[in-house]
């Protein structure tokens, strides 16, 4: 397929430029046009960088676009997108399960070209039907979103590499979510909660304490290091800045970044949990001086027994046991950090603050997705309207 461009001069000086090349039709036999601002150049520059953007356009229209079908598109996906690492491991893997699952053996061999909006919504029907791999009962409605949003995913980029110019999922239905809230203790579960961990051993004792003080999840957990922890200053704080996490047999552990941009950052510890936090640190110097050479100087806080990190499943399932062994009310670990969120909320701890400290990207999300009233504000929300009402008819 030959590519071929121009060179638009924009502004009031005309001194602006614009590539635009034309890379083939779409379903309509419209031009499908692909453009570059340049900015402030000279002539010569501007051919120079018209010559490289029709070079790298040919370079990335290796299968004939009339004939490309959805797999190939994955495939170009896949070694782009993934191979430059914007996508992190958990959900690369997350990803190719959603993928050799249920799409690409239902549309896989369609050509691109030929995908309608409602062959999107087909699929995704059908995808909302089946059975969990567990057998109980059918995929959750969070989980059919997740396969819509990682089409329309995929399908962005096909228009962006000039392969289509509609993307057919933004033209389906988008499948219903119900709002769902994470599920979280009040200060009577947390009293008791913290009562149990009085007797238990100081590593998972140091590991609840923190995820609920300050809502840490629970890869940050895994990948935090001594170097980062400054029990020193006044007062004490943590830096969060690395996370591990388990992908899959396959792959094992993978060491990466924390979510977002937002999500590195440095937490001010509450006196009670830096002090744990010392107790248990000396707690593991004494057990690498007593192991000698056997100790594995990994630096990581939270270790095995011979020094090694901790896997980074194996707090939420001790936690899983824990509760149930003392009786508590069911939670999920990262509950914990949801029940942070919530119990600084209800304290009247402003809405920047508790999203900063979560790491959250935007004030929204922790709106949205962690604060939610509890039975005690429910209760004063409604005296509150009592008294309003009682003054105002008398």
């Amino acid at each position: 397929m030959s590519i071929s461009g121009s060179i638009e001069w924009r502004g009031k000086s005309k001194d602006q430029a614009r590539l635009i090349i034309s890379n083939g039709l779409d379903t309509n036999g419209k031009q499908i046009k692909k453009y570059k601002s340049l900015g402030k150049v000279t002539k010569k520059i501007a051919k120079q960088e018209l010559a490289k953007f029709i070079t790298e356009t040919t370079q990335n229209t290796i299968i004939d676009d009339r004939n490309m079908t959805f797999s190939d598109l994955v495939m170009k996906w896949k070694k782009d997108r993934w191979a430059s690492s914007q996508l992190r491991a958990k959900t690369k893997q997350r990803y190719e399960e959603l993928l050799t699952s249920r799409i690409t053996p239902v549309i896989g061999s369609m050509k691109l070209r030929e995908i309608r909006p409602n062959d999107i919504e087909r699929l995704i029907n059908s995808i909302s039907q089946s059975k969990r791999q567990d057998g109980k009962g059918v995929l959750s409605p969070r989980t059919v979103l997740h396969y819509f949003v990682m089409l329309k995913t995929i399908f962005n980029c096909a228009i962006e590499w000039g392969y289509l110019s509609i993307n057919p999922v933004r033209k389906s239905v988008r499948p219903k979510t119900p709002s769902q809230k994470t599920s979280c203790y009040d200060l009577e579960d947390v009293k008791m909660l913290t009562d149990a961990l009085k007797k238990t051993d100081i590593q998972h004792r140091t590991i609840i304490m923190l995820a609920l003080s300050i809502g840490c999840r629970m890869g940050e957990l895994a990948g935090l290091k001594w170097d980062c922890v400054n029990l020193q200053s006044t007062p004490a704080t943590i830096t969060i800045n690395s996370t591990r996490q388990y992908i899959d047999k396959e792959h094992g552990v993978i060491v990466g970044k924390p979510k977002t941009e937002e999500s590195i950052r440095t937490c001010i510890l509450p006196s009670t949990v830096s002090l744990l936090l010392m107790e248990y640190r000396k707690e593991q110097e004494k057990n690498a001086a007593l192991l000698g050479t056997k100790w594995t100087n990994s630096g990581y806080v939270f270790t095995n027994l011979a020094g090694k990190p901790l896997h980074p499943s194996s707090p939420s399932a001790w936690f899983r046991c824990f509760l149930a062994r003392n009786k508590l009310p069911p939670l999920r670990f990262h509950g914990l950090r949801h029940t942070c969120a919530t119990l600084l909320l209800t304290a009247q701890t402003d809405l920047p603050t508790v999203s900063e400290l979560l790491g959250h990207s935007t004030v929204m999300t922790t709106a949205n997705c962690y604060a939610h009233p509890t039975k005690k504000s429910k209760q004063a929300a409604a005296l509150t309207m009592d008294n309003l009402l009682s003054n105002n008819s008398s």
